[in-house]
């Protein structure tokens, strides 16, 4: 027959003790780096999606303007720039200037500044002078890349084949750095712009 347990001998071992606050801590890790890894994860998909949309806006806008121009201003052929590209709408390409037609000549031009932003600017003819980003009279601005945010930064490269007078292309990569809770994300790729050099007149 077994010695009644003394009443006084209440709580727990210290061996007891130990493999809970053993449990206790490896659970409390477990859940920790699961909170860590959806928190890394959900800022990595919002961070691809900065990037993606930007990328959207300057594919939509640069195949837009393509689109619509008649005269490429710069850079000119058989050149390139990493800073500028201007087309221009309703321009004859054999002087630059000379309306095609009845209709407003304007232009589109896309910069990249120093660090990294796109934008568009879009007016009419005479364009005037103005900083890559900056307002001007007549003029509207389009953040393209970059925003109001300006953590997406881009890199581009405008070229004119030789030969080539109605062909743009643009090799672009598009990046944003990575940050303590994400990784950084880049997409790069190319374009190849057609313009159609003169409009059918009426």
């Amino acid at each position: 027959m077994s010695a009644p347990a003394d009443c006084g001998e209440f709580g727990f071992t210290l061996a007891e003790l130990l493999i809970a606050v053993t449990l206790f801590v490896l659970v409390f890790a477990a859940i920790l780096a699961f909170c860590s890894s959806s928190f890394r994860s959900s800022a990595d998909l919002v961070a691809e999606g900065l990037v993606q949309s930007d990328l959207r806006m300057l594919e939509h806008a640069l195949s837009k303007a393509s689109g619509n121009a008649t005269f490429v201003e710069s850079p000119s052929t058989g050149t390139l720039s990493v800073s500028e590209l201007c087309l221009w709408e309703n321009v004859s390409s054999d002087d630059g200037t000379s309306a095609l037609t009845a209709g407003a000549r304007r232009f589109s031009r896309f910069c990249r500044t120093g660090g990294g932003q796109v934008f568009l600017h879009q007016g009419g003819f005479p364009r005037p002078s103005f900083a890559c980003g900056s307002p001007a009279p007549g003029v509207d601005v389009t953040a393209l890349v970059g925003g109001d945010s300006a953590q997406v930064s881009a890199a581009l490269v405008f070229q004119r084949p030789a030969g080539e007078s109605n062909v743009v292309l643009v090799d672009y990569q598009l990046y944003l750095p990575a940050r303590a809770a994400r990784r950084g994300v880049a997409v790069q790729g190319s374009l190849q712009l057609n313009i159609q050099g003169a409009i059918d007149l009426p």
